[in-house]
């Protein structure tokens, strides 16, 4: 759930700089800048320069990084959060901190919480971490700042869960969505789900999306695993048990969020931690060159640089120069405009929300918006979203063309590229492709967004084709397939439920 400053910010920036997909990605791009810069600044105060080095060097050339600054999501905006947060701690723990680094601890993790959902397992980190300080206990006046301190960021963080928060929590399509990935006690495969949840953890800010083989994900595992924990035992001796804490905490308490099913663990939802998890690879290393002679440990850890970020330098000059992987999402549009632009659009709903803003996005022309248009799109997502069902208006007519939203087939996505039930019901395909004939004149388009069901585009396809429809044109792109339907005059052109 992107922040609501966040969402200002990036309406800000349209307002500043007009709607369009450059500008709508200035603030992850300038978010993933400031990542890299506070890897130096804030890792040098943890680790020193040589730990500072290594780990902006594995930042700036993690491809999942790069991957969401040229995504309009909130993920590089949360490890820029937590990186502030851990040069705030980092203050406070310099000789046990002065009155105005605990006042600016206390401000700046209360407004952390309103800018970035997952800044609260950073804060929980610091509860446990501050205390463990032998610097922060020598200051007399320690126990009334701390406790001052944790009780503001209780009352923040109860407040914004009340007002934004636990909406979120009781959606229960978001529920549905990530249940398979929650590490709930008991579920039949846990263990399964733990060794997916440890894998994203260690893997994908340093090799990618983790999607390997699994003999290379079991060496992988092994090699990143070692490394974290020598990490994070590295730290906790060169730079005692606090930086330790704050650096493993966030894990622990996000761990403990999927346990109880508020928290999935997901590539990009662990995004604000990837800042720790290169300090710690980075200590790691640190401390493993220390067993060459002294004059060989310079050139020992260039080298191990280079293996660790040369090979990966073409996925990530890729993800830089191909946003968003790649997506070709007008060059689809344009083929709707070329051949049918009046033809109605009907979006698939593969699940129980439809996931209506790419379309919507490329097909408004933003120099003069249909705005009524605009706020059903967001009307009728949001009543899906809060009743997993279908909303009251299913279809609106615009200024050009009319678009249909598709009651959603109940299909759910699991890893692989497969979907649970693997076939969408008999009932839905006949009411979608009856809506879709009543709609065409002769003409409809079928569009999908992302990853969808290659099953249920089939089965709808075959009951358009039982009530006189045919298709004559498919194209897809990296992000999104349309597909154009013809039916004859006698069997469209007919009001759409």
């Amino acid at each position: 759930m992107a922040s609501i400053p966040f969402l200002w910010a990036e309406k800000l920036v349209t307002l500043v700089g007009g709607t369009n997909e450059h500008t709508l990605r200035l603030i992850p791009l300038f978010a993933g800048i400031l990542v890299l810069v506070l890897l130096w600044t804030v890792g040098r105060r943890a680790l020193g320069k040589e730990g500072a080095v290594v780990a902006i060097c594995l930042g700036a050339f993690s491809s999942l990084l790069i991957s969401y600054t040229t995504a309009v999501k909130q993920y590089c905006t949360d490890a820029v959060v937590t990186l502030l947060l851990l040069w705030l701690v980092l203050e406070v723990l310099r000789a046990g901190g002065s009155r105005a680094a605990w006042w600016r601890l206390a401000i700046g993790g209360a407004a952390a919480m309103w800018l970035s959902l997952p800044a609260v397992f950073v804060l929980v980190a610091t509860v446990v971490a501050l205390p463990a300080s032998p610097a922060v206990r020598a200051v007399p006046a320690w126990r009334r700042r701390y406790a001052l301190t944790t009780l503001a960021w209780a009352g923040a963080f109860a407040l914004i869960y009340v007002l934004v928060y636990h909406a979120g929590e009781r959606n229960a399509y978001l529920q549905e969505f990530w249940e398979p990935t929650f590490l709930t006690p008991g579920a039949p495969d846990f263990l399964r789900r733990a060794r997916r949840a440890a894998r994203l953890i260690l893997e994908p800010p340093l090799v990618g999306t983790g999607d390997l083989l699994p003999n290379v994900h079991f060496v992988l595992g092994g090699l990143t695993s070692a490394a974290f924990l020598a990490g994070l035992v590295s730290i906790f001796r060169t730079r005692g048990p606090s930086l330790a804490l704050l650096c493993a905490g966030p894990y622990v308490a996000m761990l403990g969020a999927a346990m109880i099913g508020t928290y999935p663990p997901a590539n990009r939802l662990l995004l604000f931690a990837a800042p720790l998890l290169f300090f710690i690879y980075a200590s790691a290393l640190c401390w493993a060159v220390q067993a060459f002679p002294p004059r060989a440990r310079g050139p020992a850890l260039a080298l191990a640089l280079a293996v660790l970020t040369l090979w990966r330098y073409p996925g990530a000059v890729e993800e830089a120069l191909h946003p968003q992987r790649g997506r070709a999402t007008k060059t689809l549009v344009r083929a709707i405009e070329a051949r049918a632009p009046d033809a109605p659009v009907y979006l698939l709903t593969p699940g129980f929300e439809c996931f209506c803003s790419v379309w919507a996005f490329y097909s408004t022309d933003w120099s003069a918006p249909d705005t009524s248009r605009l706020r059903w799109f967001a009307r009728t997502t949001a009543e899906m979203a809060d009743t997993g069902s279908i909303a009251a208006a299913m279809s609106f007519t615009g200024r050009r063309r009319q678009d249909l939203i598709g009651a959603g087939a109940r299909l759910q996505y699991v890893r692989g590229a497969k979907w649970s039930p693997p076939e969408p019901d008999g009932v839905w395909v006949e009411r979608e492709s009856e809506r879709v004939r009543r709609a065409a004149n002769p003409v409809a388009w079928l569009w999908a967004t992302e990853t969808y069901p290659e099953a249920a585009i089939a089965h709808l396809l075959h009951g358009i084709r039982q009530r006189g429809g045919r298709l004559i044109f498919a194209a897809q792109a990296p992000g999104a397939a349309t597909w154009e339907v013809e039916f004859s005059p006698e069997r469209g052109a007919q009001s759409p439920r």
